[in-house]
């Protein structure tokens, strides 16, 4: 399921993950271009595209991108994307089992 919720003038979208250590988990992001799903111990992340015909956020590529501060911080700041926190010892062995 996945929909767009309004919220103090934005709109929040609310849908299944696709791919990623987040496949299959519905979640939601307050802006409109998707969000980051950062692992900080492992310094991971992955990009989330909000991909609005689907109705789900897409996962950009399987491979974790490496994390770094400075990017999530301007990501979370910019009012498009969303960040994410990822629990968890190791994102990537859920990924692949």
């Amino acid at each position: 399921m996945s929909e767009e919720k309004h919220h103090s003038g934005r709109y929040t979208n609310v849908g299944l993950c696709i791919g990623g250590p987040m496949d299959g988990v519905e979640r939601e992001s307050r802006f409109p271009k998707g969000a980051v799903a950062a692992h900080v111990p492992q310094a991971l992340a992955w990009v989330y595209d909000w991909d609005k015909e689907r109705g789900a956020f897409v996962c950009r590529d399987e491979s974790p991108r490496r994390f770094i501060q400075s990017k999530a911080l301007h990501a979370a700041n910019s009012q498009d994307w969303d960040v994410w926190a990822l629990p968890g010892e190791n994102p990537v062995e859920e990924v692949e089992s």
